[in-house]
């Protein structure tokens, strides 16, 4: 009579505590989520993803993806055009006051030098260097009068 009979009390009770512990798991969890700025920095990846999307898609890359692809996998298996991306770059022009014209991609010799909006041509990627504490993509380069070589890319600018 005093408890042992009464299976209803344990059962909301065990239910009780169950909702009970989801609860405090979910404030913990908010709390975490809060105190390392989690949402925040997922936010922030959304907000670099549309823009990253928008400018593949200005510079005519095929490559589509989905938001919702947890994998970042492409939603078409297509290759990346790198064709349209070399498109894009064929018209370049310097935008600082000089810049050498390297004989190899390496940045060893230079062939000449270019001034400032010397207009270029791209033909190619070359080796990554560290120039000034600068690492960067040299380019392949023809000038306007013929001349072809190696041009630091951090200088170069996209017409």
């Amino acid at each position: 009579m005093y408890g042992y009979g009464n299976s209803g009390n344990f059962w909301g009770a065990a239910i009780g505590i169950i909702i009970g512990i989801v609860i405090v798991f979910l404030i913990c969890r908010e709390l975490v989520c809060w105190y390392w700025k989690i949402n925040k920095i997922a936010s922030l990846l959304e907000d670099q993803n549309k823009i990253l999307m928008q400018l593949l898609k200005n510079m005519g890359v095929s490559k589509s993806y989905s938001g919702d692809n947890l994998n970042n996998e492409p939603s078409e298996p297509n290759e990346v055009n790198v064709s349209s991306i070399n498109k894009s770059l064929e018209g370049m022009y310097v935008t600082i006051n000089t810049i050498p014209l390297k004989e190899d991609s390496n940045g060893d010799r230079t062939k000449c030098i270019l001034s400032e909006g010397a207009k270029l041509k791209y033909l190619g990627d070359g080796n990554s260097v560290t120039e000034n504490n600068v690492t960067a993509l040299m380019y392949y380069v023809e000038t306007e009068d013929g001349k072809k070589g190696y041009c630091f890319s951090k200088y170069l600018k996209k017409i």
